[in-house]
């Protein structure tokens, strides 16, 4: 069951979507839409975080988790910001929405052996954003790879009383948290369908993105809201 702000942004996205036809290549273009989507989610939905996964979201191209900088691999992944949510950064930052990135790669998929050589969550994401000239802040970092916190040892050590739930619950609650906000303020986007699903069922406003090349306002849909 929809909450009434799940259903007010479902219905509002659609109708904004269908009358925003535009040329990707005109920067100003993607400017005023992302502008009046973000004026909406602010003044209307009362958004105040945007709580964002990182690969194949706000980065085009995904990573396993971890990276080498230095190796080629490396190197294409951290100059893969979308620039489309690069435009959508900077003008939710424009009406005072935060942003805050939830995401599976977790420090701890590094092999112990290659921790040295690989980089992965928080240090990962902010080599990321330099590296792609990313125009936005990130505020927050939850950075969790849930099946690995699932031994006491290590659950507790973060507070928790169980183990990590599976898909983004923690992370979301989390952003929640910290910036005092109930679930229908944060807008939460991801490529991951189930992720999606269990945010919509835990009263967040979400966005999917499809497809298997980041963000951009053609990959972003509420198609699934009432599947």
């Amino acid at each position: 069951m929809l909450t009434s702000h799940q259903k007010k942004f479902h219905d509002w996205f659609l109708s904004f979507k269908d009358s925003n036809n535009y040329d990707s290549k005109q920067n100003h273009s993607i400017k005023d839409i992302f502008n009046r989507f973000n004026h909406y989610i602010y003044n209307d939905l009362g958004i105040r975080t945007i709580a964002s996964d990182f690969d194949l979201t706000m980065m085009t191209k995904h990573s396993g988790g971890y990276i080498d900088p230095l190796d080629n691999d490396g190197i294409i992944f951290s100059k893969s910001l979308s620039k489309e949510f690069n435009v959508f950064g900077m003008q939710a930052e424009n009406v005072n929405i935060s942003i805050s990135v939830v995401t599976f790669s977790d420090p701890l998929l590094i092999p112990s052996n290659q921790r040295e050589r690989f980089i992965s969550g928080r240090r990962m994401i902010e080599h990321c954003l330099k590296e792609s000239g990313a125009k936005f802040k990130v505020k927050n970092y939850y950075c969790f790879y849930p099946k690995i916190w699932q031994s006491q040892d290590l659950y507790s050590s973060i507070g928790l009383d169980a183990p990590m739930p599976l898909f983004k619950k923690y992370h979301l609650l989390q952003v929640a948290s910290a910036d005092k906000l109930l679930p229908n303020q944060i807008l939460f986007i991801d490529d991951d369908i189930r992720n999606c699903k269990q945010a919509l069922q835990d009263g967040f406003i979400v966005l999917h993105v499809e497809g298997n090349a980041g963000f951009s306002l053609k990959s972003v849909s509420v198609g699934f809201y009432y599947n």
